[in-house]
């Protein structure tokens, strides 16, 4: 990774302060643009996910989440990476640990619903477009993704 030197750390949420910060993260880059509220970026299942964060120092700079869809697949969710942790290799970290625990978890694939501007930075680590999947608040096109394990 590249970055100021400092080591950058992946790994769960923990402590209450953790678990502020990785959802202000996660608002602050994919809800507070488009005018939506906090507590818009948490999603019904938040318990039975797995959540993954990047942190150099104290700072959280990327976030993302994956939980199962049925057997054999896992999906990624929520992703974000702070203005300065981006081009850093820090969402590809965060993508590498999650695929690392759906392994684990014994995932044979892992698939995602990409905004058309991250479609990019998905096939760079290894995910391929299967479909057109949705439009978000009517102004966002999303692309199903997918990536045997």
């Amino acid at each position: 990774l590249v970055g100021s030197g400092m080591a950058i750390v992946f790994c769960s949420p923990e402590s209450e302060e953790e678990w502020e910060g990785y959802f202000k993260l996660r608002w602050e880059m994919l809800r507070k643009l488009w005018g939506h509220e906090r507590g818009s970026e948490r999603g019904e299942d938040e318990d039975s996910s797995f959540h993954v964060m990047a942190v150099e120092g104290k700072q959280i700079l990327g976030v993302g989440r994956m939980h199962a869809r049925e057997d054999g697949v896992m999906q990624i969710r929520y992703m974000a990476v702070a203005a300065e942790g981006q081009r850093r290799g820090i969402g590809s970290g965060v993508v590498a640990a999650l695929e690392e625990e759906a392994r684990r978890r014994g995932a044979l694939r892992v698939q995602l619903d990409s905004r058309e501007s991250a479609v990019p930075f998905y096939e760079k680590n290894g995910y391929a477009v299967v479909a057109e999947s949705y439009l978000l608040w009517g102004e966002i096109p999303h692309f199903l993704m997918v990536k045997e394990l």
